[in-house]
């Protein structure tokens, strides 16, 4: 079997995944983390945060990446993911199970 490098894209709920992105990274796993509207550095204006806006980040960063990736959602994000893998992108995402 080919020993293919996976990109898993990690879309966080309450906190930071700083850490579980360092322990898979340190396993040979590509990984990205982002800050969704209005969490961390992220400086969307708080009237313009709701579902809608972290589901376009997610899909902004879908489309920024080349490749298909796995798409994981901690709590909150859960919803988000799932919103994107029911609606498209099935050119981005490895699996939708």
């Amino acid at each position: 079997m080919e020993n293919v490098k996976k990109t898993y894209v990690i879309v966080h709920g309450a906190w930071s995944l700083e850490a579980t992105k360092q322990k898979m990274e340190q396993s040979g796993c590509s990984v990205i983390i982002f800050d969704l509207p209005g969490h961390g550095d992220d400086k969307t204006d708080i009237s313009q945060v709701n579902f809608d806006s972290y589901v376009e980040k997610v899909k902004s960063v879908l489309q920024d990446f080349k490749g298909k990736v796995i798409l994981v959602g901690h709590s909150l994000a859960g919803f988000i993911v799932s919103k994107i893998a029911a609606d498209n992108t099935p050119e981005k995402i490895e699996c939708k199970y």
